[in-house]
């Protein structure tokens, strides 16, 4: 098992910042940014197996499992490989533009087992302030959101009557959906933002959930800061297609926490 002092390095924990850029006067602004996040996993996942080996007589292997899925924020700490995340953004007082690419990758190994998670996940959001209420302004979201899942595992020696066996699955999958929701931006104090972000996406997957809540911190002209907490819920397959040679089923909660650097101009 891979041991990593790191946090998870995502695009979430800094794709916040759009929005103190846009609170500021005159014309257009821009950023690039990324960030440091940790995240945890609970869910199921669906994948199809390959059984080789010394199968006992009669006996009908299986072609699909469904697994619980239970990391917490260390456990994805201690198996990340690797990790990185990166946003871009422009903004003006009305519009709002966002893109984001992140890509991590996951892996556990011992004597007989051998697995790996490569999850990559580009979105591009544009946003319009529609209503201005006191402080508080409101925005809605409009975008896409593509996600690739890359699963391969290899368990070896599996003890059966008669011999061992060995049991392996891989998996690449992905899917894009249409992104629409909400956004909240509320100015704190001098250089400091508060912004909340509600969205659900659909069309390639079953629905996808996200919820997000960040602080912004700008103290200098071209340096800002923010920290944030995310929940991300996600389903995508059908567990009823188990069997199948293409089966995939991903239902899980993915929360997450987050600090995040931008440079703004």
């Amino acid at each position: 098992m891979r041991r990593s002092s790191l946090s998870l390095l995502m695009g979430i924990a800094c794709s916040s910042v759009a929005s103190i850029a846009s609170a500021d006067a005159g014309g257009w602004h821009y950023g690039v940014g990324t960030g440091f996040s940790s995240f945890s996993v609970n869910g199921d996942v669906g994948v199809p197996v390959t059984v080789k080996g010394n199968v006992p007589a009669g006996a009908v292997p299986p072609t699909g499992i469904v697994a619980d899925v239970d990391l917490n924020n260390k456990e994805t700490s201690d198996l990340l490989d690797s990790a990185v995340g990166l946003t871009a953004f422009a903004a003006n007082e009305d519009w709002s533009l966002t893109a984001s690419f992140n890509k991590l990758s996951l892996k556990d190994q011992d004597s007989r087992f051998d697995a790996e998670w490569d999850k990559t996940q580009a979105e591009f959001i544009v946003a319009y302030n529609f209503a201005r209420v006191s402080c508080n302004t409101f925005a809605l979201q409009l975008g896409a959101r593509y996600v690739e899942h890359d699963w391969s595992a290899d368990v070896g020696r599996i003890p059966v009557t008669g011999g061992t066996v060995r049991m392996s699955s891989d998996v690449d999958d992905h899917w894009t959906d249409v992104v629409v929701g909400i956004m909240h931006t509320r100015p704190l104090a001098k250089g400091w933002v508060w912004r909340n972000v509600a969205n659900y996406g659909l069309g390639g997957s079953e629905g996808t959930v996200l919820a997000q809540t960040s602080v912004i911190w700008k103290p200098l002209e071209h340096w800002a800061f923010n920290a944030s907490a995310r929940y991300l819920s996600t389903e995508y397959g059908d567990k009823g297609d188990l069997g199948d040679s293409d089966f995939y089923y991903y239902k899980a909660d993915e929360p997450a926490f987050g600090l995040g650097v931008n440079f703004v101009w």
